[in-house]
């Protein structure tokens, strides 16, 4: 790890605080891991296609201008590798002229979501609500009952409680607020809330008197 960069990888422990000074191996090797998988397979099976599945993938550019031409590339190794992606995860939110609005599918998933009667249908809906946590004003303070239902050595129970919260949740979506695009050159303020539950941070830009 370059000692500049030692800092950025800091972590928390219980008597201390540490960093990397050797690049761990999810930053370092996990590129090289998936290629060494997909020879293997094209060895064992040379007469298949091979289809592979990344979990997250993040594009930076020095410039604007070239980040056109680093997509490109991104999608031609894709393409020639034959990895996959999934355009359900790509879009949380939709770029309008009103601002950045909700992607209605992904409220349509929770709004005809019934009601969980066990774990994995919880996970189903934690998930589904992390996807729209921007539009979700205190989702971590009003979701912490949903995962207690995810508790190991607890049995499942929807209470009362999960019931209205859940509620109130598909009342909120069915008409999402629409957020204002950020404008360029002017300063951010990073706000951060901590209750007894959760722990959030927004980024906000005056705009106007409202």
């Amino acid at each position: 790890m370059h000692p500049v960069d030692e800092e950025k990888t800091t972590f928390m422990g219980e008597a201390a605080t540490y960093c990397y000074k050797v690049m761990p191996f999810g930053l370092k090797n996990v590129s090289a891991t998936y290629q060494r998988l997909i020879d293997r397979i094209l060895k064992l099976f040379p007469q298949r296609k091979v289809q592979a599945y990344v979990d997250d993938m993040v594009v930076t550019s020095s410039t604007a201008e070239a980040h056109a031409a680093d997509l490109e590339e991104l999608f031609t190794t894709i393409n020639s590798y034959g990895l996959k992606l999934n355009p359900d995860k790509f879009l949380g939110f939709l770029l309008t002229k009103r601002g950045i609005e909700a992607n209605p599918d992904k409220c349509s998933a929770i709004l005809n979501m019934r009601s969980p009667t066990n774990i994995k249908e919880v996970q189903r809906l934690t998930g589904r609500i992390a996807a729209l946590s921007g539009f979700l004003p205190r989702a971590g303070d009003r979701g912490h009952l949903y995962f207690k239902c995810l508790q190991k050595g607890k049995s499942f129970e929807w209470t009362d409680e999960c019931e209205t919260t859940f509620k109130q949740l598909k009342e909120h979506l069915s008409c999402p607020p629409i957020l204002c695009r950020p404008i360029q050159g002017e300063p951010l303020k990073l706000y951060i809330i901590v209750t007894i539950k959760a722990i959030s941070a927004a980024l906000m830009q005056d705009q106007g008197d409202d």
